[in-house]
């Protein structure tokens, strides 16, 4: 039944949350840590993740290849999804009242733009000195490959300080506290990065929807 096949899929999403945070044979998992990962897989498995908002895409979790947005540029130039434009623009505003200042330096990527931002990383480690193999892993650790990256369903945002009005310090600290408010949520927190795969990115900010960010804010968990 569908109630059977979705205990299956949470008890599995638990499972694998706990493989991820052992250290070697030893299990370094905390009580805390236990009820971080459960619900990490509970929220992964949960019905409204069905919903566009809620879009899981990575390396093992690709773009769909009949996915459909539809786009809208903001003033400098960058492109989001319509869907996510009011929220956005609201929250940079609400920064702006309170002497935040923040612009877009990332938004939608297509799959051509991925992939040259990906090929650069990649050779500028090789310039550095590093082997094809160990350029391509350390590279992997923080840009997607075409496919698994967020920026390329426009519901990603690359969130850079306007100098010298402000710095990093103080839009990140301003966003992970305030952007859930707005629909927004910090998509690779410097403790998941486990579960996200990806290295910490205090900038990149997704677009979930407020009731999924709100319950994703209070319980400390990740998409």
């Amino acid at each position: 039944s569908a109630g059977v096949a979705d205990a299956g899929l949470f008890l599995h999403g638990v499972a694998h949350a706990g493989q991820q945070i052992r250290n070697g044979d030893a299990l370094i998992l905390t009580q805390q840590d236990h009820i971080a990962a459960v619900e990490d897989a509970r929220f992964r498995h949960c019905p409204m993740k069905n919903s566009w908002n809620l879009l899981l895409v990575n390396r093992s979790n690709p773009l769909p290849e009949n996915y459909e947005y539809n786009l809208r540029s903001l003033k400098n130039g960058e492109c989001i999804d319509v869907r996510i434009y009011s929220e956005l623009v609201e929250m940079i505003e609400t920064a702006e009242k309170q002497n935040v200042f923040m612009f877009v330096n990332w938004g939608f990527r297509s799959a051509k733009l991925q992939q040259l931002l990906f090929d650069s990383e990649v050779l500028i480690r090789k310039n550095r000195g590093l082997s094809d193999e160990e350029a391509l892993a350390e590279t992997k650790k923080y840009v997607a490959a075409v496919g698994a990256s967020e920026h390329e369903t426009g519901l990603a945002v690359d969130l850079d300080p306007i100098k010298p009005k402000s710095i990093g310090a103080d839009i990140y600290k301003w966003l992970a506290d305030n952007s859930y408010k707005f629909g927004f949520i910090l998509r690779y927190p410097e403790n998941k990065t486990e579960i996200t795969g990806f290295s910490y990115e205090p900038w990149h900010f997704r677009y979930v929807g407020k009731e999924a960010a709100k319950q994703i804010f209070d319980k400390g968990i990740c998409l």
